[in-house]
């Protein structure tokens, strides 16, 4: 560990690009693979960056505060340890990208949902067993990738009525074990598992239950 303090990271590079920022009003800020522990405190001097790169640190936790960066719009976190999120990330509402993959995530905050202009999210290589029902509310996603985790489950509204933008869904390598109906909407338009013989395998499981549902209604 270089026989340093760790907990801080590269701290001279961390202030030198952000203080870079703040000077020249520079709207990108890339703080990527500084062996940061702790969220910078000093990036809420620069609330105009609209890019937050924060890739390959080491971050578990983000500061409650992350509503004060409302001008972002794509924010970079994966291959960090990130174990859980603020619910105050839902109030960053400029956001149009966002990059979760490969942390320790074992749920999303409900809160997600109120990012009203998200249109990619990323959250694959994490530990969640579930998503979080204010996935659907967002309307202008177009992208979602979610493989490499312990889902179970999707949410009900996951469909293209709620979602008219969505065009690109990933769920490889889950154990999902129920496949909802609204998913049936997005078979016709893109594959919902890049692994052929898993979605044909799931999609039987989903018309043998949709039979057996049926057969009880008449009884």
């Amino acid at each position: 560990m270089d026989g340093g303090i760790v907990h801080s990271g590269d701290q001279d590079a961390t202030n030198a690009r952000i203080a870079e920022c703040a000077q020249t009003g520079k709207d990108e800020l890339n703080l990527a693979s500084l062996r940061l522990e702790i969220f910078p405190g000093d990036v809420f001097g620069v609330t105009f960056v609209r890019t937050l790169n924060l890739r390959g640190n080491a971050l578990e936790y983000l500061p409650k505060t992350m509503d004060l960066l409302s001008s972002l719009e794509i924010l970079n976190l994966s291959e960090n340890k990130l174990r859980a999120l603020p619910d105050s990330l839902g109030s960053c509402a400029s956001l149009r990208k966002l990059q979760l993959q490969h942390n320790k995530l074992t749920q999303l905050p409900d809160s997600i949902g109120q990012l009203s202009n998200l249109r990619e999210l990323y959250i694959g290589n994490n530990r969640l067993t579930s998503l979080c029902d204010g996935i659907v509310d967002l309307v202008q996603l177009e992208s979602i990738d979610a493989r490499h985790n312990a889902i179970e489950r999707m949410p009900e509204g996951l469909n293209t009525k709620s979602l008219p933008n969505l065009h690109i869904v990933n769920f490889q390598h889950n154990p999902i074990q129920e496949l909802p109906w609204s998913i049936q909407c997005l078979q016709d338009m893109f594959p919902v598992l890049t692994n052929a013989e898993e979605r044909r395998r799931l999609v039987k499981r989903s018309l043998r239950t949709r039979k057996k549902v049926a057969e009880r209604l008449l009884v």
